[in-house]
């Protein structure tokens, strides 16, 4: 089985390296492809969740998930913000709170038997905080509204 994966991996890394040129004006990401590829190697039997036992294995996932957003924030351009403050405080104040709602229903018509808060807790967890994640679709709106 690990072989069968380092292959499946090794395969992912060479097919993303030949089509991640088109589709960087999509707005599929790099880590949107490798998530759905891991979704298709999980359903098909060859990756295995990770067990996390011993010590030192979930403080090292920790620090590395600080050093990913720690070097993510430093690509922020903050002297941008002060002449585009309308659409970031738009989409915090109307779309954060409206998408939360959403995947609210959304995880109650998919979950029929979880509770209000539950459904509450799933949609925030799966709103995009990161604003790494929201730059292809800050991109696209820009050009859609520009375009208008």
């Amino acid at each position: 089985m690990t072989t069968s994966f380092i292959i499946y991996a090794a395969v992912a890394l060479v097919a993303y390296g030949l089509v991640s040129k088109r589709i960087v004006s999509t707005p599929i990401s790099g880590p949107l492809v490798f998530v759905g590829l891991g979704l298709v190697a999980y359903a098909s039997g060859l990756l295995e969740p990770i067990r996390v036992v011993g010590s030192g294995a979930a403080e090292l996932l920790e620090l590395t998930l600080a050093l990913l957003l720690f070097t993510d924030a430093t690509r922020v351009q903050v002297r941008s913000w002060s002449a585009d403050m309308d659409l970031p405080t738009r989409l915090l104040t109307i779309g954060m709170p409206l998408t939360i709602v959403l995947g609210a229903l959304a995880a109650t018509l998919v979950f029929p038997t979880i509770g209000l808060i539950a459904a509450l807790i799933v949609a925030t967890i799966l709103v995009p905080t990161d604003a790494a994640l929201g730059n292809a679709v800050r991109d696209r709106l820009v050009d859609v509204l520009g375009a208008a």
